[in-house]
């Protein structure tokens, strides 16, 4: 009866348990990172798939999902260079599922009502995640920043947890600035207030560093090309302004501590700036050693040891190859262009402010992969793409009523001439 009812509760409690566990299963002398969250989604989207075809309805696919396919296929030939078959077949896997879990999203026939829904769940499930981090701060590290020893979860470490909050932060800044019910609004507060507080947690410098850049830049954005009254205006600054002094009171003490250890001082001569630039010519070093078929995902060593390339772009080209790599960057073209025509198809004030949202969030993404490890790894890739396939339902929902509006201006104009001729 409650799925009669909802049809979408599975899903919906899906991204509610994303975050809340992940344990490794042994995978070919590697670990392959599961969480409950993901089994209740693929169980779920699977569910709503087979009930599509059931209808004998058309299945849709778009050009994202095909890029992703596309990377799979194409970078599966890479296993000829990897020596570590357990990575290999982890990093695959993260593609074929993504692939997956986009491919069966978008066939899922939503209603504005219950796309809206799905947005406000999406935002609240990585609260969940801020949550933890939150109370793993303040009852396990006594909300002490230890230098040396950032913060770690099941899930990740700190610079991935940041990379997880940057895109539900983004919105939920965004969609405060862009108005709404008061309820709807205190909510997107308290989002805001955790997820910056928990980002702070993590103490990763360099999505602080980003954010401090671009979220004043989104802010002002918004504040100066807004159509809302004057009032309302001032009221949205005004939450705004008291959300990061309340977050600010939650994690001042921890910010003093980074400041004191220096970690703010002379970052290119820091040790893991230097680091970086070693890791980034292994990776380049390694592309050129295999420009063709790459040396199998997650098959690159820097400094002795297998490490993430830190930069998203560098991995894919040194892991799969020079094809991969540019169906990669077209990906990302992909996403950019596809995000773009959305907004300017949805008229839906929410939803529209919640794909601005996501596209901004993408972008900042983007940023932090120039410098960190997030595209490519498991439970950050499903949590962006799945958000990616709301949005192409917010698409599809609104290309269903452009289209039924066409169809019943040509019903009408047919029945005139009718009624003409007799």
């Amino acid at each position: 009866m409650l799925l009669k009812k909802n049809k979408h509760i599975l899903l919906s409690v899906g991204l509610l348990t994303l975050f809340v566990s992940s344990f490794n299963v042994a995978f070919f002398g590697s670990y392959l990172a599961v969480s409950l969250g993901e089994f209740i989604l693929l169980g779920a989207l699977l569910f709503y798939f087979f009930s599509v075809l059931s209808q004998k309805k058309k299945i849709y696919i778009n050009t994202v999902t095909n890029l992703l396919f596309g990377i799979s296929f194409i970078g599966f030939f890479s296993v000829i260079n990897a020596f570590d078959y357990g990575r290999f077949f982890v990093g695959l896997l993260n593609y074929i599922e993504v692939a997956l879990l986009l491919s069966l999203i978008i066939n899922i026939e939503f209603n504005e009502k219950t796309l809206k829904r799905m947005f406000i769940i999406y935002i609240f499930s990585a609260g969940i995640l801020a949550s933890r981090i939150v109370l793993k701060t303040f009852f396990v590290n006594s909300g002490d920043f230890i230098i040396g020893n950032k913060i770690a979860m099941d899930i990740g470490g700190s610079n991935y947890l940041a990379s997880l909050l940057i895109l539900p932060f983004i919105m939920s800044l965004t969609l405060i600035m862009h108005g709404g019910r008061i309820r709807a609004i205190l909510f997107y507060l308290l989002m805001l207030v955790i997820l910056i507080t928990s980002i702070v947690f993590t103490g990763s410098r360099t999505a602080l560093l980003i954010l401090c850049i671009v979220t004043p830049f989104f802010f002002v954005l918004d504040v100066l090309n807004s159509k809302q009254q004057i009032k309302r205006k001032i009221v949205n600054v005004m939450l705004v302004v008291i959300g990061t002094g309340l977050a600010y009171k939650f994690f001042e003490g921890f910010i003093k501590q980074m400041i004191a250890q220096g970690r703010f001082d002379n970052l290119f001569y820091q040790t893991n700036v230097t680091a970086r630039y070693t890791i980034f010519m292994d990776y380049f070093s390694a592309f050129l050693d295999h420009p063709f078929l790459g040396n199998g995902f997650m098959n690159v060593k820097s400094q002795g040891i297998l490490i993430w390339a830190h930069n998203s772009f560098l991995q894919i080209f040194a892991d799969a190859g020079l094809l991969t790599g540019c169906l990669f960057l077209a990906l990302i073209l992909v996403i950019f262009k596809s995000l773009r025509v959305i907004m300017t198809m949805v008229q839906d004030k929410f939803l529209l402010s919640c794909i601005v949202g996501y596209r901004r969030g993408f972008f900042v993404l983007f940023l932090h992969g120039l410098f960190e490890p997030n595209f490519g790894t498991k439970i950050f890739m499903i949590y962006v793409f799945i958000g990616l396939g709301l949005v192409f339902a917010s698409y599809r929902l609104y290309e269903c009523k452009k289209n039924q509006i066409i169809q019943d201006s040509m019903k009408s104009q047919l029945d005139r001439k009718v009624v003409a001729i007799r």
